[in-house]
């Protein structure tokens, strides 16, 4: 936000390694790197994601190193890490507020006054909330909106592994929409996650159950799988926004808090990157001209990843043993070029993005 005073104001009271993994694609790579951040030594590079079924058998295969020149890389981050990384890359002129959140909000001609649970209080000309799917200054500002339950519930934890980890982020579709991921991560260590299908409100299964179900796959998970404990896993059921909301001219929404989306395509904290420096762009002394600039560089990009998103859910989940072989034999007839084609689709905008900043 060059030019303009800036406070973060962040819940937590310090930046700690907490919480699982996080993949970086391409784009969002990209778009950091053109606002001058460099996370990638907090992180661990990906040169390979591979799809495969129940017993490691090959189902489709993406060797992102062929992107290195044209787009860029992907890498993978324990969470609280990059929070860290992206934390230490902060100027020295922004105003860091950690240990409180908001509690109120009011919008004026002039400004808005915002109040924190630690009793402070002022106003800004603008307020941007990028505080996640359940974002408080959504709420605040008015325009909230309900939540949509995806079908799934995910555990997720960062597990030691043996040697160095590898380059290659892997899932392993099972029965009945079981889904299994690793993703290696810096330092001997990998994310892991854990998906099933679920119904709303039901109670989730046993350690004893997931045991049963996850501990038969295959593959990279089979390697994995020993290091999973019941301590480590966090659990959340998967939700998305039930529609897409950037806020007010005076209160800006970004990333999960204005179209929190499924996991699938790995690309919620890379809409997050992309939103950032398209809101750094566009806020200018006339708010309404540069809310509505945003909305329109921002909304369509958003909508096309989070339906796509949604569908590849749905096509992941499948479980009807029918279709769920019709599924693999179609994954493993498509050509690598049309796999390859599908990345640089969901990559390219951001990476284009990325340098319309740099020449800025």
């Amino acid at each position: 936000m060059r030019g303009h005073r800036v406070t973060l104001v962040e819940r937590t009271p310090r930046f700690e390694a907490v919480g699982a993994g996080i993949i970086l694609s391409i784009n969002a790579i990209a778009v950091l790197e053109a606002m001058g951040v460099d996370v990638r030594p907090a992180g661990h590079r990906l040169l390979r994601m591979d799809t495969a079924d129940e017993a490691g058998r090959p189902l489709a295969s993406i060797d992102l190193s062929a992107f290195r020149d044209e787009l860029g890389e992907s890498y993978a981050f324990h969470r609280g890490e990059l929070h860290e990384a992206l934390a230490a890359a902060l100027p020295p002129s922004v105003e860091l507020r950690l240990g409180t959140e908001l509690c109120g909000l009011e919008t004026r001609a002039d400004g808005v006054d915002a109040r924190f649970v630690d009793g402070s209080s002022g106003r800004w000309d603008l307020v941007v909330g990028a505080d996640g799917i359940r974002s408080r200054v959504r709420a605040l500002a008015g325009c909230d909106v309900p939540l949509r339950y995806s079908g799934d519930t995910c555990w997720r934890a960062v597990v030691p592994v043996s040697g160095t980890g590898g380059t290659t982020a892997a899932e392993a579709w099972g029965r009945n929409g079981a889904r299994f991921g690793t993703v290696p991560l810096a330092r001997g260590r990998a994310y892991v996650f854990l998906v099933l299908p679920c119904q709303a409100g039901s109670r989730p299964p046993s350690w004893s159950e997931l045991s049963a179900r996850f501990g038969a796959f295959g593959g990279l998970a089979a390697s994995a799988w020993p290091g999973v404990t019941p301590e480590a896993l966090i659990h959340h059921d998967l939700h998305e926004l039930e529609r897409i909301e950037w806020g007010t001219p005076r209160v800006w929404l970004l990333g999960d808090a204005a179209h929190a989306m499924t996991p699938n395509l790995g690309q919620g904290a890379g809409m997050a990157i992309e939103d950032a420096a398209a809101l750094a762009r566009a806020v200018s002394a006339d708010l309404e001209a540069g809310f509505a600039a945003y909305k329109a560089t921002r909304h369509a990009r958003v909508a096309d990843i989070k339906e796509g998103s949604r569908r590849f859910g749905v096509v992941a989940r499948v479980g009807n043993p029918a279709l769920r072989w019709a599924r693999n034999t179609a994954f493993r007839l498509t050509p690598d070029s049309v796999t390859q084609a599908g990345l640089r689709r969901v990559a390219l905008p951001g990476v284009q993005l990325a340098k319309r900043w740099s020449v800025a």
